[in-house]
């Protein structure tokens, strides 16, 4: 067994985070690396548009739904990665 630094019964009790269960999901459908990489960004971007607020914090609040949060997520990516905007519509 792979010695961690952990005592063993905390490492019985650990949750795996969310991008380990990802791709181990994503591992387990047996999906491409690249996919595997395309799905890992995205959704750090996502966790980073929304300045890693925990969903129960955001739930705590009055939902505030912008119509033009999905523009301000995707745009970034197009003009740094070289998309076409077009692409994005």
């Amino acid at each position: 067994m792979a010695q961690t630094g952990m005592p063993l019964q905390t490492q019985k009790n650990v949750k795996p985070r969310l991008l380990d269960q990802v791709r181990q999901t994503i591992r387990r459908k047996h999906y491409s690396l690249r996919t595997e990489a395309t799905y890992i960004d995205w959704i750090k971007r996502y966790i980073f548009f929304h300045r890693k607020r925990h969903p129960k914090e955001k739930l705590a609040r009055k939902p505030r739904v912008r119509p033009d949060a999905i523009c301000d997520l995707v745009q970034p990516q197009s003009s740094s990665d070289r998309v076409n905007v077009d692409s994005n519509n």
